[in-house]
């Protein structure tokens, strides 16, 4: 059972048409496969959201893709949102766009420089140690409380079906993890992902990239979810059709050693359990 809700093609920092990926997934033996591209910003170009003008290409795309394939795959459309910037935009995409299937809900940006532009947490360390001293003097623990606010009222104030990379503020090492402030707002966001039933992803894309010794959330956390009762989900973030199932095989393996025997699935207009 093959299943990924978590990618990115050319439509905004993947490398490659959306078609590929069908086909790629196809010869891997996935049974369900969304595709997520990063929203495009209100106010703001980057060089990694999906531009405006191509928003309706997208969406036409993908649905073009699900009745080609209805037979091989179960396709899905949807965007992965970044709050700070795109929270208007993304209720009137949901509005006007119904091919729209789901949302994944992410952190990307934290605050913005004075010329406005959106400090990246997760583009390069040197990108991420700029912000991390213009905009909040050199205090981590200041970043990390705004990450989680942000996180913590994206949940609240859009609800998305899946929380996406949850602790990728840890991504370029100058987080200490067993820290005080740090582990009692994960237990927070935990608690949050389970009174709003939304998806908590175990995102293997860190692992694979080798930017983290384990995933998106760390192995801590996946525990603590699961004895909570939270729903897990395996998505690894593809940005290449050779990325689809990257990492899985050790998050499944863990799953199983933790007694963790079920995943949460996209069938038709829902999510529901599926036994691993």
């Amino acid at each position: 059972m093959l299943t990924n809700y978590h990618s990115h093609t050319h439509f905004c920092d993947g490398n490659e048409a959306p078609e590929k990926y069908v086909l790629a997934a196809i010869e891997e033996g996935f049974t369900s496969y969304g595709f997520s591209s990063h929203i495009p910003l209100r106010d703001v170009d980057t060089s990694w959201n999906m531009k405006k003008e191509n928003l309706e290409v997208y969406i036409t795309e993908i649905n073009r893709l699900k009745e080609a394939y209805k037979d091989r795959l179960d396709i899905y459309c949807a965007f992965e949102t970044d709050y700070l910037w795109s929270i208007h935009l993304r209720d009137e995409l949901l509005k006007k766009y119904p091919g729209v299937d789901y949302t994944v809900g992410s952190i990307h940006y934290v605050g913005n420089f004075d010329d406005g532009r959106p400090w990246e947490i997760d583009g390069t360390r040197e990108v991420f140690e700029t912000g991390l001293h213009q905009l909040y003097g050199g205090d981590i623990k200041k970043v990390i409380q705004e990450y989680f606010n942000l996180t913590c009222e994206m949940i609240a104030n859009e609800k998305p079906d899946i929380l996406g990379h949850a602790d990728k503020i840890k991504m370029h090492g100058f987080i200490d993890e067993s820290e005080k402030g740090f582990t009692n707002r994960m237990f927070e966001l935990l608690e949050l992902i389970k009174e709003q039933e939304i998806i908590l992803e175990i995102n293997t894309r860190g692992f694979y990239k080798g930017y983290t010794t384990d995933w998106y959330p760390a192995v801590r956390w996946i525990k603590e979810a699961s004895a909570m009762g939270i729903k897990l989900q395996v998505n690894s973030d593809a940005h290449t059709p050779a990325e689809l199932s990257l990492g899985y095989e050790p998050v499944f393996r863990l799953l199983h050693e933790i007694g963790h025997n079920h995943v949460w699935i996209r069938k038709g207009n829902t999510w529901i359990e599926q036994g691993i």
